[in-house]
């Protein structure tokens, strides 16, 4: 062997163990994998309970609503009450009370759901009439009113407490100024009676017919005191107002005319016709009425069988008479010539004795 190539066998030796070792190195790395990261512990979420739905609820049943609230009560017209209730989902007139009438009747009633209709009639009433409700408004109640020969207006009913008629309690004072105060509003070929401006207004217009309206209310004992201005009748003067008191659902009752001419009467209506309560003349003159167009100051008395005219401060007529002893008022005019007469109230007032 040559000493000169020796040298090379040790670096050729010394080269193949650095391969060796770097393959070696190089295998290891292929093989040897990292460990995974640690994956942290799942937590476990509480379980929440299913609400449990209640059965489903019967159903409540339906009330039908009732129309027309307050309209259940005691309603008093004049010297009528009608006692209205709620019975089988519908109203219904349950009594029917008139001041000196025996047993007054309802002849038929309905109810349509939204108003109630009534026809009452009476012996003493000698016709039927019938109502139709209309709206209620607190001790209020609005109403159509007619009668079998066709008459017609509103009318106003007043809640009482009792099924019976009440007395009006006093003192009682109507200026006109409200058209609901519930006199009437009427109008035919014989005249009118109205609200206007503040006053109240009645016209007759046929020759010896009068014309005439009602507070209805019902007095006991009534000292009446009012303003009567004439405004339209004849030249002649022969013209009249009058002033009721006591009066009865048939229209009996004491009768009290001032004449625009200087003349009065006093009187009563009863049994179909008039009955003067002077002794002599039927009609009497004073220098207390002003005549013509002129406003007259009366003072009527109907109190404990005592009865009283004054007029203008002047008492022209004193007497007793107990036929009637309690009942409505009324105010009117008459004419007893062609043309007719229009007579205004205002101020009106009902006192105690």
């Amino acid at each position: 062997m040559s000493k000169q190539r020796k040298p090379w066998n040790l670096i050729l030796c010394a080269s193949l163990a650095i391969v060796i070792l770097a393959c070696s190195s190089v295998q290891i790395n292929m093989y040897d994998t990292p460990s995974p990261a640690p994956v942290p512990p799942t937590l476990a979420l509480p379980t929440l309970p299913v609400p449990t739905m209640p059965p489903p609820e019967t159903p409540l049943p339906t009330v039908p609503l009732q129309p027309l609230p307050g309209l259940e009560g005691c309603w008093q017209d004049g010297l009528k009450v009608f006692t209205i209730a709620w019975q089988n989902d519908q109203y219904v007139v349950t009594a029917f009370n008139v001041v000196g009438v025996a047993n007054p009747q309802i002849v038929s009633q309905s109810w349509d759901g939204t108003s109630l209709t009534w026809t009452y009639r009476s012996i003493s009433l000698n016709k039927s009439s019938t109502i139709t409700t209309q709206s209620v408004s607190g001790d209020r109640l609005t109403a159509a009113w007619s009668d079998e020969t066709g008459n017609s207006q509103s009318v106003i009913l007043r809640r009482v407490p009792t099924p019976f008629p009440a007395h009006e309690s006093l003192p009682y004072y109507d200026d006109f100024s409200d058209p609901l105060s519930g006199w009437d509003i009427y109008e035919d070929e014989y005249g009118f009676t109205k609200y206007e401006d503040g006053y109240y207004s009645v016209r007759s217009l046929i020759k010896e017919e009068g014309m005439s309206s009602y507070a209805y209310r019902f007095f006991a004992d009534p000292v009446i005191t009012v303003d009567a201005t004439s405004v339209r009748g004849p030249n002649s003067n022969n013209y009249s107002f009058f002033i009721g008191c006591n009066t009865q659902i048939n229209e009996d009752g004491y009768w009290f005319e001032v004449e625009l001419d200087g003349y009065y009467y006093v009187g009563k209506w009863a049994n179909d016709k008039y009955e003067s309560l002077f002794s002599g003349d039927d009609y009497r003159a004073s220098n207390a009425i002003r005549t013509g167009k002129a406003t007259n100051h009366v003072v009527v008395t109907c109190a404990r069988g005592q009865l009283k005219l004054e007029i203008n401060g002047e008492v022209l007529f004193r007497g007793s008479d107990s036929t009637f002893t309690e009942g409505d008022i009324n105010l009117g005019a008459i004419s007893y010539e062609e043309l007719g007469a229009e007579i205004h109230f205002d101020n009106l007032s009902v006192t105690a004795p």
